[in-house]
């Protein structure tokens, strides 16, 4: 890359040269002098440009392992250390060149977190306790608008207000931190006790009686407008461990009768979520290192940054891809593989204000290298991934790790948790494929088992070429007449479609209650042990449904009553039987006729659309009425004629 670069400088600026000759001495001067600082610039930057745009793919991961041993477990300190050694030399015998990882204890404010809930750890519950410091807004308070910015908190604050136990906690926390600078010992050192319950201490910052104070983060929408948060990050506190990191295994070690449980998940930084538990049990305590190096891979989501992205395709970019170097190394994404995207938005101070999942979206690896690869998108949204790029925005995909052998499909009403779909009838389609199967109905609590694990054939559109070539210029040799020219636009051909075989068993599944489509779900089986699917309210369609299947169907049985009468009538009228004509006659007029059924029909509409029994969607009164007018162009058809007349008059000529 270096020598292709330094060949194009050499060649632009021998042409620039070359221009420079044919000018006056004073221009030559002056353009030679700005050729050459802009010659030396481009050595200096063309391979810093080079290097930021490649830092995602040859960047290697940063990971951090901690540890935590339960203390029945017979680990003494000098243990303890050791094996956080080994731990470390094993983790860089398996992730190589493409991490540097970090093993450590566990923080002490995570410990007991860790050991006894790692199966429930919430990074969201973590950050919610954790302790941000806050400034008073009110204007009793000059001072208050001159802090904005930690370093103004320590050069102009008098006094920093705790209550007892987040003081114990803030000083425990960061003990450890007190010889790093005189930044952490000022602060300490600002600490004032207060005897104020929560909701005193509260009141006075919005009253602006306390001008700053530290509160627990799940305080703060209790404070409303009235104080305004002085971005700080403790080194101490996860949302800093976070912002340093790319993955955290949390590691810890149980007793398990006479075993050692070794329980690992994976914590990802940037889109701070929680992989699944992986957990496996030894019986030495020299098998710790290796064993606990290698769950990590069970543990490990490698992850791609989406680069390009339309309706059904992206292209992405695998981190540390670069850095690879063999075929089983756990960073790697091949085709077949799947990943589940997610998204990041931060404000300007880098804080996350969105971490999500895409809904009902999976990424197919279609192809690629260990750094590039194409992506088919399967999504039961339109345009997903799709969208401008932004600097604030991070879209992600993670590789896809399965957590149980089968998923319960569980069917709600939007905005509605106490009511479910039951009965729904779910088929299952190939993704890109034209098949469908029907894999049964929801039970009564809207819920269906999925257990599918055969692995699809995927069918997708593979992204096209856009030609660069510029186009052949029309001949010169004849002049034609620009009126005459016939242009012939022709429209080019669809590509085929290419196909993937996956390794996972993504399929796409249709929700269809009575005669309507209600949803398109991709679901990968056993990614999650449960998903629950927020369908809209279909009651009012498909009670309307209901009424006007039942109106068809008396429509049909009229008709060919009707038709019946119609034709005894006509044999009476050719045996000039008078008397059993007009009996046939009066039971044709008894029948119903196209005013009374419209009548029906317009009363039963009214009914079902009522604002009585509350609000409707714009979708589901689309379908009703289109179900209505269906039915009114039937009453039209079969209904309104002369059937009646003509057999009145046809009865009225016998005996004439």
């Amino acid at each position: 890359m270096n020598s292709i670069n330094t060949t194009a400088n050499n060649l632009l600026f021998r042409n620039m040269f070359s221009t420079i000759k044919s000018q006056s001495p004073s221009h030559s001067l002056i353009r030679l002098c700005t050729i050459a600082w802009l010659y030396a610039l481009a050595i200096i930057l063309v391979p810093h440009l080079h290097a930021q745009e490649g830092a995602w793919e040859y960047s290697p991961y940063r990971m951090q392992m901690w540890l935590s041993i339960d203390p029945s477990l017979p680990f003494t300190e000098s243990q303890t250390d050791r094996l956080i050694v080994q731990l470390q030399q094993q983790t860089e015998l398996v992730y190589d060149s493409a991490a540097r990882i970090d093993a450590k204890r566990t923080p002490r404010s995570l410990t007991s977190r860790i050991l006894r809930e790692l199966d429930g750890f919430s990074i969201k519950q973590v950050l919610a306790s954790e302790l941000v410091l806050v400034v008073t807004k009110s204007n009793n308070n000059p001072v208050a608008k001159e802090i904005r910015t930690f370093e103004s908190v320590l050069e102009k604050v008098d006094a920093i207000h705790l209550t007892e136990s987040n003081a114990a906690l803030m000083k425990r926390e960061m003990q450890d931190y007190l010889s790093d600078g005189e930044s952490w010992k000022t602060l300490a050192s600002k600490f004032k006790t207060t005897d104020l319950s929560t909701d005193e201490l509260l009141t006075q910052i919005k009253s602006g009686k306390i001008l700053t104070a530290l509160i627990r983060k799940s305080e703060l929408e209790l404070l409303g407008r009235g104080a305004r948060l002085v971005p700080t990050r403790f080194p101490w506190q996860m949302d800093s461990l976070l912002k340093s990191r790319d993955k955290i295994f949390a590691v810890s070690l149980t007793r398990e009768l006479e075993m050692i449980q070794i329980h690992v998940r994976e914590i990802d930084c940037l889109m701070r979520i929680v992989g699944p538990s992986v957990k496996v049990s030894v019986n030495s305590l020299e098998m710790l290192p290796r064993t606990i190096a290698y769950v990590t891979q069970a543990a490990f989501a490698p992850m791609a940054r989406v680069e390009e992205a339309d309706l059904k395709t992206v292209k992405m970019r695998i981190r540390a891809g670069g850095l690879i170097t063999s075929e089983d190394h756990p960073a790697r994404i091949v085709p077949g593989d799947v990943l589940v995207p997610y998204i990041r938005r931060d404000d300007r101070n880098g804080i996350p204000t969105l971490l999500q999942n895409i809904p009902w979206s999976f990424i197919a690896v279609a192809s690629g290298n260990d750094v590039d690869i194409d992506g088919a998108v399967f999504s039961g949204i339109r345009g997903a991934l799709a969208g401008r790029k932004n600097k604030r925005t991070k879209k992600i995909g993670l590789k896809a790790r399965t957590v149980a052998s089968g998923t319960d499909l569980q069917l709600n009403v939007a905005r509605e948790p106490m009511l479910v779909v039951a009965g729904a009838e779910v088929y299952k389609r190939t993704p890109g494929g034209e098949d469908l199967e029907l894999v049964g109905r929801t039970d009564w609590r809207g819920i269906i088992r999925i257990s599918e694990q055969s692995h699809p054939k995927a069918l997708y559109d593979a992204p096209v070429p856009v030609s660069t070539e510029p186009a052949k210029a029309a001949s010169t040799d004849a002049v034609t007449d620009p009126s005459s020219e016939v242009i012939a636009v022709t429209k080019p051909a669809k590509p085929p479609k290419s196909e993937i075989e996956l390794k996972y068993p993504l399929y796409l599944y249709y929700i269809k209650n009575g005669n309507t489509l209600l949803a398109k779900l991709p679901l990968l089986t056993g990614l999650e042990r449960i998903e629950v699917a927020e369908l809209p309210d279909d009651r009012r369609r498909l009670e309307a449904e209901a009424f006007v299947k039942g109106i068809q169907g008396e429509v049909l049985d009229l008709v060919a009553r009707r038709q019946i009468l119609a034709a005894r009538i006509k044999s009476r009228v050719e045996a000039k039987n008078k008397a059993e004509a007009e009996e046939l006659l009066n039971d044709l007029r008894k029948e119903k006729s196209y005013d009374k059924m419209q009548e029906e029909l317009d009363a039963l509409q009214r009914r079902i659309l009522s604002s009585d029994r509350g609000p409707i969607t714009a979708g589901s009164q689309i379908r009703i009425d289109k179900m209505f007018d269906t039915t009114r162009q039937m009453l039209q058809k079969y209904l309104q004629d002369t059937l009646l007349r003509d057999m009145e008059v046809a009865a009225g000529k016998i005996g004439g």
